[in-house]
């Protein structure tokens, strides 16, 4: 207040009237309203702030979906062909999600080898009493997943998986009769799996050799004509010619195992 009436009863301000005072303050003051419009009665506007979140599925997910830190990327690569790169990534601790998923399905066989309809689903399913408590016991006690088990984790989840190996040019079929979904699985040189979310089952079956099993690639040579194995060289990129002359079966068969095994 001092400050005050040091600046307005000022004696240098004496000779000055009140309207000049406030005309000399003027610039110094805060007296005009840009709005022109005064509301009747005061109003609360409430403004919600925006929230991004982060996206954890890219607009378009990478060709193939390299599991690096799982140490069981052949499990990994079927869940997320089952379940979509998005659940994957959200997941906290891999090891304990997978302990519970793999529990869940040890779970499913036990009871389906109890119940009444147990021998409708081996038969439907072309496996055996004594094969589905191997892979249970599988389950259990190795850390990775063999492709035995994967025939298991297929008949689970209803996926049908073809399990690719560009580098040979072959694949591996899981097909269990009540499959819901369908995806393919790469897998390199160093025996790592990675989920391949744009491939195409057709295209694979058209230029790729299915393999019969993981331990035996082809039938036997009396279960092909010359032609089958001709067309199986041609994806191959085997030449069947040899001096201008087709190749004998034996010697087409053996050129093809060499290159599939």
């Amino acid at each position: 207040m001092n400050f005050l009436n040091q600046i307005f009863l000022s004696p240098n301000n004496d000779d000055k009237n009140i309207d000049e005072l406030l005309e000399f303050f003027k610039p110094y003051m805060y007296h005009h309203f840009e709005c022109n419009t005064i509301l009747p009665n005061p109003c609360i506007i409430h403004q919600m702030s925006k929230v991004i979140l982060p996206d954890l599925q890219v607009t378009k997910p990478p060709k193939s979906i390299r599991i690096k830190f799982p140490e069981d990327s052949l499990f990994w690569s079927i869940f997320i062909s089952k379940y979509g790169y998005k659940e994957f990534a959200i997941i906290d601790r891999y090891h304990n999600r997978e302990l519970e998923e793999k529990h869940k399905i040890m779970d499913f066989m036990k009871k389906m080898l109890m119940s009444k309809d147990k021998k409708d689903f081996l038969q439907t399913h072309k496996i055996t009493n004594v094969f589905v408590q191997e892979i249970i016991s599988d389950l259990m006690t190795n850390k990775k997943t063999s492709l035995k088990s994967a025939i298991l984790i297929c008949i689970y989840y209803r996926i049908r998986i073809f399990l690719v190996t560009p580098l040979k040019k072959t694949y591996l079929e899981f097909n269990p009769p009540l499959y819901e979904d369908t995806a393919s699985i790469n897998v390199n040189e160093r025996g790592i799996y990675s989920a391949d979310l744009d491939s195409c089952s057709e295209i694979v079956v058209k230029n790729y050799i299915s393999l019969e099993h993981g331990d035996k690639p082809l039938k036997g040579i009396s279960s092909y004509k010359s032609a089958d194995l001709e067309i199986l060289a041609t994806k191959l990129d085997i030449n069947i010619y040899h001096n201008e002359k087709k190749m004998k079966k034996a010697e087409l068969y053996n050129l093809i195992m060499e290159k599939i095994i």
